[in-house]
């Protein structure tokens, strides 16, 4: 079947994206150090892209006889349930790798964003929930699941994101605790690392 591939026609659209948003940066003098974190967390989630949503099958109603997507083959609903037949290594797999790709949102995003308690309520399942919600879309458009749509990936996606909070926070209490010069980077770190409880 015929693909859109994420290469180059997706990245030279988030690369202009991307040089609006520095040259706002520059032109409000922003941190140095604000615009390099930006930086790699904006290619991270350009990579979480390409990974989760490309390379995007080109519509093709007819492939069901009525033209309708199946929904029961697409989407799982129940927590923990991974079907019938999947084989465990395959499960643990996806599990180990939701997880893995969601810990750098996780840590990065402190980096950028003041993150309040209140909010790990719910931005971290949020995360995992706009990718599901995309892939839905998608489906509908294309006219079949080329991705699944399943709420494990949304629970496992918000743990990644947890873990890289809680490393965010380890890490921020070992360079409190340091006898250093809290200047230049270490100095941003603490600050982002400040917490925010309103």
């Amino acid at each position: 079947m015929d693909r859109i591939y994420f290469w180059p026609i997706g990245f030279l659209i988030f690369f202009a994206i991307y040089i609006l948003v520095m040259f706002f940066f520059i032109r409000k003098k922003k941190s140095k150090y604000l615009i390099i974190c930006f930086s790699v967390f904006y290619f991270y989630l350009m990579y979480v892209i390409a990974l989760t949503l490309f390379p995007l099958p080109l519509p093709n109603f007819g492939i069901n006889p009525d033209g309708n997507v199946i929904w029961r083959f697409g989407i799982n609903l129940k927590p923990f349930y991974f079907g019938r037949s999947i084989q465990y290594r395959l499960i643990v797999f996806e599990i180990v790798a939701n997880v893995l790709m969601t810990i750098p949102f996780g840590f990065g995003i402190n980096f950028i964003s003041k993150i309040l308690i209140k909010s790990l309520l719910w931005l971290p399942f949020a995360v995992g929930f706009v990718i599901e919600l995309l892939q839905l879309v998608l489906s509908l458009f294309v006219g079949f699941f080329y991705r699944a749509v399943d709420i494990n990936d949304v629970i496992t996606n918000a743990l990644g994101v947890y873990i890289g909070y809680l490393i965010f926070r380890i890490l921020v209490f070992i360079l409190g605790k340091m006898k250093l010069k809290k200047l230049g980077f270490l100095e941003y770190i603490l600050n982002a690392g400040k917490v925010e409880k309103n």
